[in-house]
């Protein structure tokens, strides 16, 4: 047997195929390396070389693997790969037989390679490198990009945050003093057009108020700072709550509200947040109100699925959607395209908070709905959050 440039030479027939085997190696699109029973280096191919640039003369077969690591972490250009020398030489020495070992390898600014090492059985240590710098480069811009996502995040939190500060100060101020004037709380104010601008901008500011909360409201659940403050309810009474806030509205665009359900005695209690479920209500509410026909109703309904789960719904004899148009109204912002939904502009955020509230409950929002043939959706509760039957 003998040794020259890198290359290992055997006499025989089983030298000539293992120098075959060996000649195969060193075309290989790998780098390959093979380490004797002492540690010294045996037998390399080219591509071991080629992957850590700038030390290709300093490679000579016999060198001891010790001072193969240091080459590379030399050749990697920082002290860190310096400082990792050592202890992938310790972990390269504790290998047992049969054992592999693999470790990522600067080699060089840019340049990363996959080694790894396997102790055969006969002592002697076979190790492949596979150059992975593409790989890490998408790694390291993932990585980057997920860091500038956060930092992102936590900006528009900050200014969000700043600005709900910001807004809601002035539009108290301009709310309630609109009340003023439009109760002349103060004494006549004249001209009965001036009530009609107070009650305008009265309007308005609950308008720019409500849409205010919302955006606040779903960006918190997005960054998930939204905590919820669960308790155990009645589900019948938050409904009936819901349904006086919104019946005067209701009762405005001429249509009927009626609530559907088993007694209280048969509903189980409903371990969830009062406010979200009270927000969640209200929401679906309201788009029932919107995008309803006068003369129509809205039924609010409440029961045990077979699986055992809590259905809440809300059925209105509206305008309807179709599955284009159900898939852009649970979108962030997401506005249907109707004429009536036009007349009727709102924030487009009340779905969608409210399928984020659902998915914070461990529930989901259900919607079953047709063009022209009205819309049933329902908030689905699972039955990890029902307790027991309430008393009436």
């Amino acid at each position: 047997m003998a040794i020259e440039a890198g290359h290992l030479h055997l006499e025989g027939q089983d030298g000539k195929l293992l120098s075959s085997l060996l000649e195969g190696l060193t075309l290989a699109p790998y780098g390959f390396a093979l380490f004797d029973t002492r540690e010294k280096l045996l037998f390399f191919n080219a591509r071991a070389v080629e992957l850590f640039p700038g030390v290709d003369s300093l490679f000579q077969p016999g060198l001891p693997y010790e001072e193969v690591t240091r080459i590379w972490a030399r050749a990697a250009g920082s002290q860190q790969a310096m400082d990792e020398a050592q202890l992938r030489l310790d972990q390269w020495r504790a290998l047992g037989s049969q054992q592999s070992l693999t470790v990522e390898l600067q080699a060089g600014l840019q340049n990363w390679v996959m080694a790894t090492h396997t102790r055969l059985s006969t002592g002697e240590t076979f190790s492949t490198y596979i150059d992975i710098s593409a790989l890490k480069a998408r790694t390291q811009e993932a990585e980057e990009a997920r860091r500038r996502a956060e930092l992102a995040e936590r900006a528009k939190a900050a200014f969000l945050s700043n600005m709900s500060h910001e807004l809601r100060t002035p539009l108290n101020a301009i709310i309630g003093f609109s009340d003023l004037l439009r109760f002349e709380t103060f004494g006549p104010i004249g001209d009965a057009h001036y009530r009609d601008y107070a009650e305008d901008i009265h309007q308005s500011g609950n308008k720019l108020l409500a849409l205010l909360n919302d955006i606040l409201d779903l960006s918190r659940i997005d960054a998930g700072r939204h905590q919820l403050q669960e308790e155990a309810m009645e589900v019948l009474r938050a409904m009936e709550v819901a349904m006086r806030s919104m019946r005067e509205q209701a009762e405005r665009e001429g249509l009927a509200m009626s609530l559907a359900a088993h007694s209280s005695a048969r509903l189980p209690l409903l371990f969830a947040d009062p406010r979200a479920l009270r927000q969640m209500l209200m929401n679906l509410l309201s788009n029932a109100i919107r995008f309803n026909r006068p003369g129509g109703s809205i039924r609010l309904e409440a029961g045990i699925r077979a699986d055992g789960a809590l259905i809440l719904g809300v059925a209105d004899t509206g305008i309807g959607m179709s599955a284009e148009e159900i898939e852009l109204a649970v979108s962030p912002f997401g506005q249907v395209d109707t004429a009536l939904g036009r007349r009727h502009q709102g924030s487009g955020l009340g779905l969608p908070i409210v399928r984020a509230l659902m998915g914070l409950h461990g529930g989901a929002l259900e919607i079953d709905s047709q063009p022209g043939q009205g819309t049933l959706v329902r908030l689905v509760f699972p039955v990890g959050r029902l307790l027991k039957p309430a008393v009436s």
